[in-house]
């Protein structure tokens, strides 16, 4: 398990910001009861994070996890499934749009942190001397930006 998950109080927060009343789409529709089944998959190549957090926000709604998972910190192939989770649809539409908006900012984080961390490899291995960011990050933070743009 991942040390750096978030704990279930903030994921409960998360949840409600979303849907403070319930899902409204499930209540109007009166679908809520029904059966349903929730698949995530990676829509580009990214290095993936949070699906330990979605499918925590699922089980904290009775969903249950359908097949394997996948762990954060992987590199993902466009159309790899990361997570399903099956139960009443009302609980599915609960948890939906909340873990979706989690794993793309994590993810998105974490892909960009590896382009940077390559870049700044790429640069060291070429011999390039980086600032020291005790004394000037605004420098360092140009000199990364110029690696990245480069590489």
């Amino acid at each position: 398990m991942n040390p750096y998950t978030l704990p279930d109080h903030l994921l409960e927060n998360l949840l409600h910001d979303d849907a403070p009343c319930g899902d409204a789409t499930t209540l109007a529709l009166g679908i809520g009861e029904c059966a349903g089944r929730m698949v995530f998959r990676a829509r580009h190549e990214i290095i993936f994070c949070g699906s330990e957090e979605a499918r925590r926000m699922g089980e904290l709604r009775g969903l249950r996890v359908a097949g394997e998972v996948v762990a954060s910190g992987q590199r993902l192939a466009a159309g790899t499934e990361i997570l399903t989770l099956t139960g009443p649809a009302s609980a599915l539409h609960a948890v939906w749009k909340t873990a979706q908006t989690l794993m793309e900012y994590l993810s998105g984080i974490a892909t960009a942190t590896a382009a940077i961390a390559a870049a700044a490899r790429c640069a060291f291995l070429a011999g390039e001397a980086l600032p020291d960011p005790r004394f000037d990050i605004t420098t360092t933070l140009c000199k990364i930006r110029d690696l990245f743009s480069r590489h």
